[in-house]
């Protein structure tokens, strides 16, 4: 028993009190059964630190082989689920997954590190879907749990109370405040949504897509980027005749407009009348194919063609 006393059981606990908080408020926009997974692994992971002497074959093959099976079937999941590993829910709940198997497989002081580690990310993801004082207020638990477990690995004697080490975060916490706040003021604002990354770097912010869901604004905001720039042969037409046609949208559910099938009774044929306006458009990237023209384009750029609706996409 004292070789179970040194391993520091409480430091166990505090970690994973700190995960179970830093996952269970994922479960609002993911998969109930990720959340769920990653909290019985660190189930797991407490039943063998507590009883590991009664568990038979405990560090068997047979239960690495399944352990390294479940865990092909949860990333395989994620990915069936998302249909990819990338982008904010995607990477989130594959981050969940994999901080679950981390914490069952932790064994010495340097994997507690980076379990530790490990969990500030999924402290810092949960910004991802919310930036509210409130998450702010409940984050400051779940790091109060993880400066707790460090102190508790840092005693090795196991001198201190529980209720000492928790008190003593909270100072350390306290006297990193001013430092927050200073950085909070000083560092400079990031453009457009936190959760601006891979596939998601386009994500809720205003312009033209290839779906229209009319009302659902919750995650917009304004973005005052230049979508393109032109640049005319001559003087530029009047403010009347500078409509730029982009995607059409031809089908609709009722609440979503997607682009669907065209609803074209074949090719449309322009007849031009008087004289064409002339231009030359540069687009920034938009991670899309649409190419913006003037209404009825009669010149396609070569590497170009020309959509149902005299849409042009590159």
């Amino acid at each position: 028993m004292k070789r179970f006393y040194r391993d520091g059981p409480q430091y166990w606990l505090w970690l994973a009190a700190a995960i179970v908080l830093a996952v269970l408020p994922h479960s609002r926009h993911t998969p109930a059964w990720i959340p769920v997974a990653c909290i019985a692994l660190v189930g797991w992971k407490l039943i063998r630190v507590y009883i590991r002497r009664q568990i038979p074959g405990a560090g068997g093959w047979l239960l690495t082989v399944g352990r390294n099976l479940l865990a092909l079937v949860l990333v395989l999941g994620v990915y069936l689920h998302y249909g990819s590993l990338l982008g904010r829910d995607a990477g989130v709940a594959l981050l969940i997954v994999l901080a679950g198997f981390k914490f069952l497989e932790s064994r010495r002081n340097r994997d507690y590190y980076i379990m530790t580690a490990l969990v500030f990310f999924l402290i810092v993801t949960n910004f991802f879907f919310s930036q509210t004082i409130g998450t702010a207020g409940y984050m400051l638990v779940v790091v109060l749990c993880l400066l707790a477990g460090l102190i508790d690995l840092n005693d090795p004697w196991r001198s201190l109370p529980s209720l000492y080490k928790l008190r003593h975060a909270s100072v350390m916490l306290a006297q990193a405040l001013p430092l927050m706040l200073i950085v909070f003021v000083l560092f400079p604002r990031l453009p457009g949504p936190l959760w601006g990354i891979p596939e998601d770097a386009h994500a809720g912010t205003t312009g033209l897509d290839d779906f229209m869901t009319p009302g659902s604004i919750s995650l917009l905001s304004d973005s005052d980027a230049v979508a393109f720039r032109v640049e005319f042969e001559g003087e530029a037409p009047p403010p009347a005749q500078r409509y730029w046609r982009g995607p059409i949208l031809w089908d609709t559910d009722g609440r979503k407009w997607t682009l669907g099938q065209s609803r074209d009774r074949g090719d449309v044929d322009v007849t031009p009348y008087g004289e064409g306006i002339e231009y030359r458009i540069t687009i920034e990237p938009h991670n899309r194919k649409w190419v913006f023209a003037l209404e009825m384009p009669v010149g396609i750029p070569g590497r170009c063609q020309s959509q149902p609706g005299l849409s042009i996409a590159g």
